[in-house]
């Protein structure tokens, strides 16, 4: 049985995770499209003058948009992500090793074919 004050509390929880997930879908789809385009052109001229934390970064994004696309709640960019992901992965996979890794282990090769983590 639940307390008075867990009850109150509980609509609020779950307006702020929706509030969070929400943003965090905003931010895959827009900012993440950002930094793997920006990225990529950087990687273009010189890929040597890329970080390798760049592939945790984008790593990180397209698990989260693996997640959202599973459970069918994807928003408009989220493809579009993947796509740039992918490309910037297989463009840093010239210098850094790791990039392959994750590309191959995690990432999909074509948008919507998304692989079990």
């Amino acid at each position: 049985m639940q307390s008075d004050a867990t009850s109150e509390g509980l609509p609020a929880e779950i307006e702020m995770q929706t509030a969070s997930i929400k943003g965090l879908k905003q931010i895959v789809s827009t900012r993440g499209t950002d930094l793997a385009l920006c990225a990529f052109r950087q990687g273009m001229k010189d890929v040597n003058r890329l970080s390798p934390l760049l592939v945790q970064c984008l790593y990180d994004i397209a698990t989260d948009c693996q997640g959202f696309t599973r459970k069918g709640d994807a928003i408009e960019g989220m493809e579009k992500t993947m796509s740039l992901i992918t490309g910037t992965l297989a463009l840093l996979s010239q210098r850094w090793g790791v990039a392959t890794s994750s590309q191959k282990s995690n990432v999909p090769k074509e948008p919507g074919k998304l692989k079990d983590i």
